[in-house]
């Protein structure tokens, strides 16, 4: 009797469904480890040698491997019972085909601006030639292969952790006085003064802030340095103005200056930072240095995931997304096959920073500084369903204004804990945003486009011991607010700026000139302002100049019109108000000497 034929139809033997499993196995391993550590090698280029955003996690040499393995190893487990189904499919070649494209196109996602088609013919290309070349090897050059893999994971693994070892740094540190007040800085991200009902908004959406304002100073006219997170944070964090660091959209905040909490840090203050804006918060951005303990990314398997190139594209977010299958088959067709410079994330509520925070703090015995950033109130304006309750409007301001009301209900919980414990009276708090929000003013939505009141006028409060409380309607910048953190905290003039807990209502202290700055950004419509060029405006006790990247100007009464509807530039109108104005501008940006630099 002749023997069964085992070989498919190109003359290969199909082995068995066992044999069939394992291999498929092996491949996926080892597709895995090569995706991962070339990721990790691109990842670690990027950040140390190009000093670009990565926006990656620090624990991106274990998430990357699991979060391939799993779409690799799901690949594997329906190729292997296609096996059962269509013996035909127990092919070594088909086998290297199908995971030699989807690791190609991996990695090629890594290289940014292809078109769509060519990540998918190349990544086809690049699996067929794997089919033929690997599929037919001898083992022993199989087993070369493998060796290779392992080590091209090992060598990117180890640069990784190497430069995040290299961030992690921290200077020596002092022992600071056991008596010395704790710093808490609270920054409720994209939150605009306007919609605080601390501030005059017509919905209670701040009752604790509101109640606690009484034994604090509540500044009503404070202003952002930036319409968006990352040069704002760094302004607050140096005392420098936007112009002269150099965060921006891709690159991070350098070491040429020295933030707030390298000075606490160096000093004795144990630090650490509690972000959930994983975009221009997170480790990687320059302004974690000087914290000792970061918590950004969640470990959770969606992060992990969400590590990976292919659930980091438009077709992947925009399927994920989508209501219903036609949508989802419309979405495939679209073929949206690009990463987006910014990655997404596992979102982290306001409940887990404050958890965070609170766990952290119970453990410190003397003095510290936290930061905490909740991004709440950024689009999409998230909060539990028992805060939205506010009427519907146009723009989703309704579930904006549930957003603040979820923060302000955070830090009633902050504050209790913080009292039941007996440390608030020795703690200076602070609230206050990094720039604000747009809902149809001007024509805008969002934020990072314009520099109008709406973006850069921010609630900021202070709770500090010794501090009588009171209500400043100066006009105060949040460059200022790390001097004056310092100041309160006994420490002295470490940053460059002037601590505003000595403003006092009065003529003498309205004669300062507030500057704000933005870059053209990226992925924005042509129609914002900022894609007309870098913009920048000056703030006086009434007026408000903006200075378009087209050398269009705009000058505002914001006091009188705070929503600035009555533009002053016409023809023979504030001739001699814009000439003031565009100096106040002129100087404010030029740029400034015998600044003290990191390690001077």
């Amino acid at each position: 009797m002749a023997a069964p034929d085992t070989s498919d139809d190109r003359g290969e033997r199909r082995p068995s469904l066992t044999s069939h499993a394992r291999q498929v196995i092996l491949f996926a391993a080892g597709a895995t480890l090569l995706v991962s550590g070339v990721h990790l090698l691109t990842a670690w280029h990027a950040e140390m040698v190009r000093h670009q955003l990565t926006w990656a996690p620090r624990e991106l040499w274990w998430m990357a491997p699991i979060g391939y393995g799993i779409q690799l190893m799901g690949i594997a487990a329906a190729l292997v019972l296609l096996g059962v189904v269509l013996h035909r499919s127990r092919s070594r070649r088909f086998v290297v085909f199908v995971l030699g494209t989807y690791s190609a196109l991996a990695l090629l996602l890594l290289i940014p601006r292809l078109h769509p088609l060519a990540y998918a013919v190349l990544a086809l290309g690049i699996g067929i030639q794997a089919a033929r070349s690997l599929a037919t090897t001898r083992p022993s050059r199989r087993r070369v292969a493998g060796a290779v893999t392992v080590v091209v994971y090992v060598l990117g693994m180890t640069t990784w952790m190497w430069g995040t070892a290299v961030r992690q740094t921290g200077m020596v540190s002092l022992q600071a006085p056991a008596d010395r007040p704790s710093v808490l800085l609270i920054i409720w991200d994209t939150v605009r003064a306007a919609n605080l009902s601390a501030y005059g908004y017509g919905r209670p959406t701040t009752p604790f802030l509101e109640q606690l304002a009484a034994d604090g100073v509540l500044y009503e006219s404070a202003f952002a340095t930036a319409p968006w997170t990352l040069p704002s944070h760094a302004s607050m964090f140096t005392g420098m103005p936007g112009s002269e660091l150099s965060a921006s959209w891709l690159t991070p905040l350098n070491e040429v200056f020295p933030t707030l909490a390298q000075v606490f840090h160096r000093l004795g203050w144990s630090t650490a930072g509690f972000v959930a804006n994983h975009a221009y918060a997170q480790a990687g951005t320059g302004i974690e240095r000087g914290f000792r303990r970061y918590e950004d990314f969640k470990r959770s398997l969606m992060q992990t995931l969400l590590t990976t190139t292919v659930l980091q594209t438009e077709l992947a977010k925009q399927t994920a997304w989508a209501g219903t299958w036609s949508q989802r088959l419309r979405t495939l067709l679209a073929f949206q096959l690009r990463v987006m410079p910014i990655k997404l994330s596992d979102s982290k509520p306001a409940s887990e920073v404050t958890d965070g925070f609170l766990r952290w703090s119970d453990t410190q015995d003397g003095p510290w500084f936290a930061f905490l950033n909740y991004f709440d109130a950024h689009l999409p304006y998230r909060s539990p369903e028992r805060f939205r309750v506010f009427d519907e409007r146009p723009g989703n301001e309704h579930l904006y204004d549930g957003a603040i009301a979820y923060l302000d209900s955070e830090l009633q919980r902050l504050v209790t804990e913080l009292r039941e414990r007996g440390t608030l009276d020795n703690t200076i708090v602070v609230v206050t945003s990094d720039h604000g929000e747009q809902f149809g003013e001007h024509g805008l939505v969002d934020h990072g486009n314009s520099l109008y009141s709406q973006v850069l006028h921010v609630p900021l409060f202070i709770l500090a011991p010794g501090l009588n409380p009171a209500r400043i309607s100066a006009p105060v910048s949040l460059r200022d607010l790390g001097a004056t953190l310092l100041d309160l905290a006994g420490i002295g003039d470490s940053l460059p700026g002037t601590s505003l807990a000595r403003i006092v209502d009065g003529p003498d202290s309205r004669a300062a000139v507030l500057l704000a700055e933005v870059q053209r950004g990226i992925n924005r419509d042509p129609a914002e302002p900022v894609m007309r060029g870098d913009m920048a405006s000056v703030i006086t006790d009434s007026l408000h100049y903006i200075r378009n990247g087209d050398g269009v100007e705009e000058l505002f009464r914001w006091r009188s019109d705070p929503g600035e509807t009555g533009d002053l530039v016409a023809p023979d109108r504030a001739d001699g108000l814009l000439r003031t104005m565009r100096a106040h501008l002129d100087s404010a940006t030029r740029p400034a000497s015998g600044i003290r630099r990191a390690g001077s």
